[in-house]
């Protein structure tokens, strides 16, 4: 029989103790890749449920704890004793069916051995962390939520009563687990449904690109990026919500786990289910986070990062078929070890949809079904390998380009004074404010001597980059000249003022000015708008009515 341990409150605070000391959260891979565990099987270590024996002594060896037993909780010396040999030569009653009819002897032990633990792989392809919340965590359905000690566990109009005998209790256990069974494989059947019907081909897309090819062919690259863009975004909440509609329950197996071993009843399979049904929870998290995170890429629009994340998808989407496959399989391995009335189970299954076979008995089709999803998840795995090395590949080109653009706008002696302004500006817009503030200071220090106004535009563009996104704008041309009697002056504009629109026209940029020049009639009254920064270094709109044409001063960008 398998054994299961958990730990004490005093073993736990000796777990902490030596997990600190390696620097490790409570959540950490490194930690579930050191055990070789799952993180579901971590969080249910860590919250004291009981877990397999072979787990349990490797998340204590992962921290250099060697006396396991230190760390476990016993009731009895029977615990003790069980635990320390895990010897049974009893013969169970599965086995007893087995031994008298070959359809019954399905080899529990050999259910998805060819599978890795991919959750060592880290679900967040490209970087090296992985900061995900496992096990289910934003769901709060519980069926045996709010139990107290001594009560008795009802869901549905079974109730397994904690005051019959072992036997009977593990009677009404195994009915409860397969109706808990039955009710997950549907709602995972449903999932896929779910998924199918999100993220199945847009066919408004088809028709929008058969239009641009008509109309704008050269935009169709960008505009199809643009709009898988808004699809992701779209994709999210609505498949999010429907997987939510259709939960996994998750604690069900964990519950009664302790009462099938009290009533001499193998536990295996039902923790492999379990187990089984955690992963499949784990990559539809995956799935989501692919969707989410291509929807908040702002490299989204260049093609390579569009193929990154769409292979990502497929990926995703081929993993949460094949692991929900297993899962599957694995239930009605289950269902046959928990004795439940194969005419129930055929009338319940009946109406799957995407998850096959439906015959809980046919061991031939089982089997032989559970050796191809197996070899379909090593392939699975293999790609996903290759896939996270893609994106490492692409994320240092990322850095690479990173790394010359950093060369490019690091300020140099001999830089004049058109290529400093251009570097502080470019850096504003990248974002790195605290940079394009000391461009900004380098620029007036630079060239105070050629031009006398150089710190009056350093501290006004420092001011400008400190409050541009309060004044809803992207930039200006900053005005450091004026001619005398020119328009501009008579109109009373002031030096120092940032022009951010002539005759109607918005200027952002140098470029701009120069075409809303040439676009207002020369000679005709036209207005411009300007910020001009008062003693307190707030900018306050200003509006003036000039005559089109030359304005009479002299501009440089800001």
């Amino acid at each position: 029989m398998a054994v299961t341990i958990r730990a004490s409150e005093d073993g736990l605070a000796k777990v902490d103790e030596a997990r600190k000391k390696r620097g490790w959260t409570a959540k950490a891979l490194a930690w579930c890749e050191a055990a070789k565990v799952s993180q579901a099987t971590l969080k249910r270590f860590r919250e004291r449920h009981r877990i397999q024996r072979e787990a349990f002594i490797t998340i204590c060896a992962a921290l250099d704890i060697e006396d396991w037993e230190e760390i476990a909780e016993f009731s009895s010396q029977a615990d003790i004793n069980s635990a320390q040999d895990n010897s049974d030569t009893t013969r169970r009653p599965e086995e007893e069916r087995a031994a008298k009819d070959p359809k019954y002897n399905f080899d529990n032990s050999n259910i998805g051995s060819a599978i890795c633990d991919s959750n060592i792989y880290g679900d967040h392809i490209g970087t090296q962390y992985n900061t995900y919340n496992q096990q289910a965590d934003s769901l709060e359905f519980n069926v045996f939520k709010d139990i107290q000690p001594g009560s008795n566990l009802t869901t549905g109009d079974i109730t397994v009563n904690l005051n019959d005998d072992p036997k009977k209790r593990a009677a009404q256990a195994q009915n409860l687990l397969a109706t808990e069974i039955i009710t997950n494989i549907s709602n995972l059947d449903a999932r896929l449904g779910f998924v199918e019907t999100s993220l199945a081909p847009d066919l408004v897309k088809e028709h929008l690109q058969i239009t641009r090819d008509k109309v704008a062919p050269s935009f169709n690259s960008q505009a199809n990026l643009g709009y898988d863009r808004l699809m992701f975004q779209q994709a999210v909440p609505a498949l999010r919500q429907a997987l939510n509609s259709r939960p996994l329950k998750l604690e069900a197996g964990s519950t009664m786990i302790p009462i099938l071993i009290d009533g001499d009843i193998d536990p295996q399979p039902v923790q492999a289910f379990y187990a089984r049904l955690t992963d499949v929870q784990d990559v539809a998290e995956s799935l989501l986070n692919t969707l989410s995170e291509a929807a908040s890429s702002k490299r989204l629009t260049k093609p390579e990062i569009a193929k990154y994340y769409q292979d990502r998808l497929d990926l995703d989407i081929q993993r949460l078929q094949n692991r929900s496959m297993l899962t599957h399989l694995s239930g009605l391995i289950t269902l046959n070890h928990l004795d439940s009335d194969p005419a129930f189970l055929k009338m319940q299954l009946a109406n799957l949809q995407y998850l096959e076979p439906k015959d809980v008995f046919d061991r031939e089709i089982i089997m032989q079904s559970l050796t191809e999803r197996s070899l379909e998840a090593e392939q699975l795995l293999i790609r996903r390998a290759k896939l996270l090395g893609d994106g490492e590949e692409l994320l240092a080109q990322a850095l690479q380009a990173y790394e010359e653009i950093n060369e490019m706008l690091n300020i140099k002696s001999t830089d004049t004074w058109g290529q400093v302004v251009g570097k502080a500006i470019s850096l504003r817009q990248l974002g790195r404010t605290t940079e394009a503030l000391a461009a900004f200071d380098k620029y007036g220090d630079m060239f105070v001597e050629t031009f006398p106004t150089a710190r009056d535009y350093a501290k006004t563009a420092q001011q400008l980059t400190m409050q541009i996104e309060e004044l809803g704008i992207t930039g200006g041309v900053y005005i450091y000249e004026l001619v005398e009697d020119g328009s501009a002056q008579k109109a009373g504009v002031p030096i120092g003022a940032i022009v951010i629109d002539y005759g109607g026209h918005s200027i952002q940029n140098m470029d701009d000015l120069v075409s809303a020049l040439k676009k207002v009639p020369s000679g005709e009254p036209v207005f411009i708008i300007y910020l001009e920064m008062d003693q307190s270094l707030s900018f306050k709109q200003q509006m003036k009515k000039v005559i089109g044409g030359t304005l009479g001063a002299v501009f440089m960008p800001i």
